[in-house]
């Protein structure tokens, strides 16, 4: 538990410290390097030789999971995603690709951001498992870091929603990591085992 409250508050201090769409950006682009971890780690562990090609080819341009959405699609489809981390996946996805694409977007005070942002679930996950100390004083403390307009109390409960959404899904994700490589580790194990075991018959 300790482990996961630590990894939330590191992402949300990240995150912290960026304009709004240097906060949307890097959400995305943490999160996505955590769903390419776990694939990577769920799919490939246990390959030997062959590991670098196929990790190449699975993640090039044309890959099958070379995007945000065909990574959290295939994660949720085997059941390593939660029902709700997969709702606000694709809402931050989707948030990511306004700013992306549209460079007139105002951050969090455009309403194509808070329309989405508002449904974003995980951001009372992330306050539980936050330590009391720091949750006391989130919502003055760290708003005051963004450059958002003080006078902007929706832009700011927004971009707080959404940056408390991303660090416990983030936190989440690198959780799954760290035990998809150590249940990959111990198969591969067991295979040098039974091939040893085999060999000595």
């Amino acid at each position: 538990m300790k482990r996961l409250e630590n990894k939330i508050e590191k992402y949300f201090e990240s995150m912290s410290k960026e304009s709004d769409r240097g906060c949307i950006l890097v959400a995305a682009s943490m999160l996505d390097h955590q769903l390419e971890n776990i694939i990577k780690k769920t799919l490939l562990s246990n390959v030997k030789g062959r590991k670098n090609k196929v990790n190449k080819s699975l993640f090039e341009i044309n890959g099958p999971f070379s995007s945000f959405w065909s990574k959290t699609q295939f994660l949720y489809a085997i059941g390593i995603l939660k029902r709700d981390d997969y709702y606000d996946l694709e809402i931050i996805r989707k948030i990511r690709n306004i700013v992306a694409h549209n460079f007139d977007v105002a951050g969090f005070s455009d309403k194509r951001i808070t329309d989405r942002s508002e449904k974003l679930r995980a951001a009372d996950k992330a306050v539980k498992h936050m330590p009391k100390t720091k949750t006391k004083n989130i919502k003055v403390a760290k708003v005051k870091k963004t450059k958002i307009s003080k006078n902007n109390y929706k832009a700011q409960m927004e971009r707080m929603r959404f940056s408390l959404s991303a660090s416990f899904i983030g936190g989440v994700l690198s959780e799954h990591g760290t035990e998809f490589a150590a249940l990959a580790l111990s198969l591969r194990l067991m295979n040098e085992s039974q091939k040893q075991l085999l060999k000595n018959k």
